[in-house]
């Protein structure tokens, strides 16, 4: 499900990427690749709240029963930068310091990624 989407988003096709992440994210709940790719479409279609709550979602989801843990930290660390870069975009210059010195810390500390 997540290639497709994939392959939808890469060809601009947003809306049935959305679908796509959706049921894929129905599937395997804790994909957060999923959820970053999610976050993308919805920011690319202007949607920024429903990005900035999948984009939040994804930073919260636990990686201890997954079966690629590297690749699941990886895409945690993107939505962080992702979410960040929005608010940026968007004019929410606060909340993209806050987000990005969050990201900061949570680098040295190896932590969960709060919010």
């Amino acid at each position: 499900m997540c290639y497709s989407g994939n392959l939808l988003r890469n060809n601009k096709n947003y809306e049935e990427a959305i679908l796509s992440y959706r049921s894929a994210i129905n599937f395997r709940p804790t994909l957060a690749l999923a959820y970053l790719s999610l976050g993308d479409c919805l920011a690319a279609t202007n949607r920024y709240t429903e990005a900035e709550t999948v984009l939040k979602k994804c930073l919260c989801l636990d990686g201890s029963k997954v079966k690629d843990i590297r690749s699941h930290v990886a895409a945690k660390k993107s939505c962080m930068l992702r979410l960040g870069r929005m608010f940026a975009t968007i004019g929410k210059h606060q909340e993209a310091v806050k987000v990005f010195k969050s990201g900061i810390k949570t680098d040295e500390s190896s932590s969960q990624y709060p919010l």
